[in-house]
């Protein structure tokens, strides 16, 4: 490490950490992207560290103040976001290296919640090198197929393709009649562009019965959904008179060549239950009309009242070997508490977290 030099993550590395990101993860992003999460997030700051040989940026680690709540309280939370080094340097003690100083400045800062959702290789160094972090949840994904000859591998033969999107229709029969169907409310749906102060108060409706979570405030939506240099997002409410009874945020992507609609976002105020089984019902008839084979979204199981409109609106997450991986597939969330005494109820608790796809920067 003697001939290498860490600073901080400034405006003028931005150019080099796409570079960096090219080699790292195979994925060329934008300055403006980097610039968006980094400096222009909610907390307008990082606390990152980056380290250079020759004026050349060869590793990073950053994570980003998030605004957030516990049990209607604001506290000063930060999500790991990013952590990036060239292969030519690993194994020598960079990642460690950055990820401490992070953690340091992070502890200067005061703030009270880290969190993140690490790869499956990054979980394991996580329980190794940091015990005084939690692996607080196994996060479900969830999946819709909304047309199975389109959600089977591309690549695969007629004949086992046939036989594979006749397995997933098979498994779509038996969650619609092993579970109540439910009646959706007759509802006004439109395609929102604004996050605005309706926001707001939807979200002063919901917020009490979601007790650890990012806040998600209309200003907090404009920045991660609105702004967003790279990816177009798409929000459709069920709008009345004084407001919105619920929301989802879409993100298209191609989900093992698969082409697919992420819920990132979905929010429904808990006394109109029925308006959000009716969004999720006009969003997957939008999925199929627009081309799409699946959509996929999360959700702790915790959320009884959110998962039931999910398996009524043809949602399925299963732990049973009889369906395929995908609807197995979860995502670790992990967590640190600067002082455990000072937040009630726990962040550590799994049952006390709301979280969505939104939460991690990934989607």
């Amino acid at each position: 490490m003697e001939d290498l030099r860490i600073t901080d993550i400034t405006p003028e590395q931005l150019a080099q950490l796409t570079e960096l990101a090219g080699i790292v993860i195979g994925e060329q992003k934008s300055e403006a992207y980097f610039e968006w999460k980094y400096l222009d997030n909610p907390g307008q700051r990082n606390f990152g560290r980056c380290v250079s040989l020759d004026g050349h940026v060869v590793g990073s680690n950053c994570s980003i103040p998030l605004p957030f709540q516990v049990a209607g309280k604001e506290c000063l939370s930060a999500q790991f976001v990013d952590a990036m080094v060239s292969p030519v340097f690993r194994r020598r003690g960079v990642f460690m290296t950055l990820l401490e100083q992070t953690i340091e400045k992070m502890d200067h800062a005061g703030i009270q919640i880290r969190f993140a959702f690490p790869a499956p290789v990054t979980l394991q160094i996580v329980k190794q090198s940091l015990p005084d972090w939690s692996h607080v949840a196994d996060v479900p994904r969830w999946i819709c197929v909304v047309d199975p000859m389109r959600a089977t591998v591309e690549s695969a033969g007629g004949l086992v393709r046939r036989l594979y999107a006749l397995w997933l229709r098979g498994i779509g029969f038996w969650a619609r009649v092993s579970r109540p169907r439910g009646r959706g409310a007759e509802a006004t749906i439109t395609e929102d562009a604004d996050f605005d102060e309706r926001f707001d108060l939807l979200w002063s409706r919901v917020m009490p019965g979601l007790r650890v979570s990012v806040n998600r405030t209309a200003a907090y939506l404009a920045w991660r959904y609105g702004r967003h240099p790279e990816k177009a997002y798409r929000c459709f409410a069920v709008t009345h008179a004084d407001g919105l009874d619920a929301y989802v945020v879409l993100s298209e992507t191609r989900m093992q060549q698969i082409p697919t609609w992420e819920l990132v976002e979905f929010i429904v105020a808990p006394e109109r239950l029925e308006a959000g089984l009716a969004l999720l019902r006009d969003v997957c008839r939008r999925a199929r009309q627009a081309g799409m084979a699946q959509l996929s979204t999360w959700m702790l199981p915790h959320h009884e009242d959110y998962c039931q409109i999910l398996s009524q609106a043809g949602f399925i997450h299963s732990q049973s070997r009889l369906v395929p991986g995908r609807f197995r597939y979860t995502v670790p969330l992990v967590a640190r508490v600067l002082d455990e005494d000072e937040l009630s109820p726990s962040p550590l608790m799994a049952s006390n977290w709301y979280v969505s796809m939104g939460d991690s920067d990934l989607h």
